[in-house]
């Protein structure tokens, strides 16, 4: 296995400041500020402003953690000892004392092998909890975003203000969904509307971004409504964490990969979607209220195989 994403992360913090409150527990254990410091560094994120989202995500992780012992799956020590040895390579080869690294960030070894222990369990969970009927399924259910299709279509994006409000995403959502009738009643065309209405910089060439499927280029949720449409279709307002989208689709290219070629994008998916629907249901069975800040889950230490 690799570690993906894991070292760079950290290495984009050097401290993190602790904020003095009341932090959870969960089966009798209770959330430290070590704890705080080391999901801060996991998820680049700030110990202070993303401070509500890093608590709800380790109550997550903890209910997962015991959910997991109760089904006996643990991470295969090897798998452990091989992310473990890697992950201070990369330390090592970027001018790091792995111990003396750790010791300034306030983890102690044992903290990191606890949290890489959890993704390979759970990964490990989500590779013996998925057939291959559910991967068959899976795929002719999203057929046009795992299978190479790809579009050349159009875009007008609306921002998202900085700070936003329910309130201010619902007006850029009407907005754009009035925009989107004035399309279609031909009352302008997609091309003058990107050009006088979009943020973004395409819209000096009418909106226009070339082509694209599910495989990173666009947002998923774009990329995931873009690829069913045929051309000269249009969607409705999509929403982002950077704003709201309305995409014109003009050419498309059906793709021609297998279930086999698409089976990491899926487990990687049923992944996230069963972390997310785990953590949620094992949130209601202890009387928790469910999350108000979600993030990506599991963490992004996830491993790949070797």
């Amino acid at each position: 296995m690799k570690v993906v994403g894991f070292v760079s992360l950290i290495l984009c913090a050097t401290s993190v400041l602790a904020v003095a409150q009341e932090l959870p527990s969960v089966n009798k254990v209770r959330m430290t500020e070590g704890d705080l410091k080391l999901l801060a560094l996991l998820r680049n994120a700030d110990p202070e402003t993303d401070r509500s989202a890093l608590v709800d995500e380790w109550v997550d992780r903890e209910l997962i953690r015991s959910f997991l012992a109760s089904r006996k799956v643990t991470a295969d020590a090897d798998d452990l000892a091989w992310q473990r040895e890697q992950l201070n390579g990369l330390l090592t080869r970027r001018g790091e004392m792995p111990a003396e690294f750790w010791k300034r960030m306030g983890v102690s070894p044992e903290r990191i092998d606890r949290e890489l222990s959890l993704t390979l369990a759970w990964i490990r969970f989500v590779k013996d909890s998925v057939s291959e009927k559910q991967i068959a399924e899976y795929f002719a259910a999203h057929r046009p975003e795992l299978d190479g299709t790809q579009v050349r279509g159009r875009q007008i994006f609306r921002k998202r203000p900085k700070m936003a409000r329910d309130e201010d995403l619902k007006t850029l959502v009407e907005e754009l969904t009035a925009l989107r009738g004035k399309i279609a009643a031909k009352e302008l065309t997609f091309e003058q509307a990107a050009k006088q209405f979009s943020d973004a910089p395409s819209k000096v060439d009418g909106g226009d971004v070339g082509w694209f499927g599910a495989d990173g280029r666009m947002p998923l949720a774009i990329a995931a409504a873009a690829v069913r449409l045929n051309p000269g279709e249009m969607t409705e307002p999509i929403v982002t964490p950077f704003g709201v989208h309305l995409v014109l689709v003009e050419e498309k290219q059906p793709g021609e990969l297998s279930p086999e070629d698409a089976r990491r994008t899926i487990l990687d998916r049923w992944n996230q979607d069963l972390w997310s629907r785990t953590a949620q249901s094992l949130r209601r069975e202890a009387g928790l209220s469910p999350r108000t800040s979600p993030m990506t889950v599991p963490i992004a230490d996830a491993p790949q195989s070797k």
